[in-house]
């Protein structure tokens, strides 16, 4: 079976408050009552001097530290990242993963699931990797342009990286399952602004997500009263609160404090909501949790795992 062995965090220090990103965004003074009142946001680890190679390279050498992996056990390195491209295109850009590529592992980018695809990516590992094998996931993303830090009337992006060893050795988490769902009438939304409500995907939005819940939870063999958290995107308060009802779990199930902190930093929120949640002494052994996150295109993607 499949394990996270541990995971990496890092974040830029400077967190940049809403006044601040009001100006970066162009954002007009509505809607930044709107992020702040309604939607429950306030600050977002942001630094535009930090490379999204640095940043990775942290989260990295923090799960190294507690791991002591070297990339020549590696058989898998795999990059998941929303935005198609991960910086402004250049002829000296350096891919983050390519640090741990060596002459004897595999090492590919996964991006189409957008801000799902950092979930999805559990059960290709579980797919792909050889029973002795061991993985490195990187799960990492930078706002490089104002219109990349914004979903219109949605949410606004914050910046971290994420580090995972994965191998079919005893961990802190099992891997358990997954169910990923699409609607693909939704293929072509942009999350420009102005497209927000293309093909009526808002409307649809809370069952599309309770539904992918109900059927991880049933490929698991679980109810959603044995899931000690649910490990969400953080994209805002009130749609999760919805979700909660929708989705029949009670509001002390679902992890929302990092919303108002982190903002929705792309792939990365389900695992920092992880990682928080098991050091603020949440999670003890048997436990199981649930992570869901959803991209534009539109995917919903939830993982199972317990907690060992």
């Amino acid at each position: 079976m499949l394990e996270i062995i541990d995971i990496g965090v890092a974040m830029p220090e400077r967190l940049q408050n809403m006044q601040s990103a009001t100006e970066e965004l162009f954002l007009s003074a509505k809607d930044r009552r709107m992020y702040e009142r309604f939607f429950g946001l306030e600050t977002f680890p942001r630094d535009a001097s930090q490379t999204l190679n640095a940043m990775t390279d942290q989260a990295c050498a923090r799960l190294a530290a507690t791991t002591g992996f070297s990339k020549s056990e590696l058989d898998l390195i795999i990059h998941c990242h929303t935005l198609i491209s991960i910086g402004p295109i250049h002829k000296d850009m350096v891919l983050p993963l390519e640090a741990f590529a060596t002459v004897r592992n595999e090492a590919f980018s996964v991006t189409m699931n957008h801000c799902a695809t950092g979930v999805s990516i559990l059960e290709i590992v579980d797919l792909l990797l050889p029973e002795t094998g061991t993985c490195l996931v990187i799960i990492s993303d930078k706002g490089f342009h104002p219109v990349l830090r914004e979903i219109k009337n949605t949410t606004i992006m914050g910046e971290s990286a994420v580090a995972m060893l994965l191998g079919r050795r005893p961990g802190k988490f099992r891997y358990v399952a997954t169910h990923i769902e699409r609607r693909s009438q939704y293929a072509v939304m942009s999350g420009l602004v102005g497209a927000e409500e293309e093909g009526g995907f808002a409307k649809e939005y809370v069952s599309f997500v309770a539904s992918c819940i109900d059927k991880a939870l049933v490929r698991s063999n679980l109810k959603i009263d044995q899931v000690k958290l649910v490990l969400p995107h953080n994209v805002n308060l009130p749609s999760w609160k919805q979700i909660t009802e929708s989705a029949g779990a009670t509001a002390d199930q679902v992890y929302l404090k990092n919303i108002p902190r982190y903002g929705h930093t792309f792939n990365a929120d389900p695992y920092l909501n992880l990682v928080d949640a098991a050091n603020e002494g949440q999670l003890q052994t048997g436990d199981y949790v649930l992570l869901v996150s959803v991209g534009l295109g539109a995917t919903a993607s939830c993982a199972v795992l317990q907690v060992t």
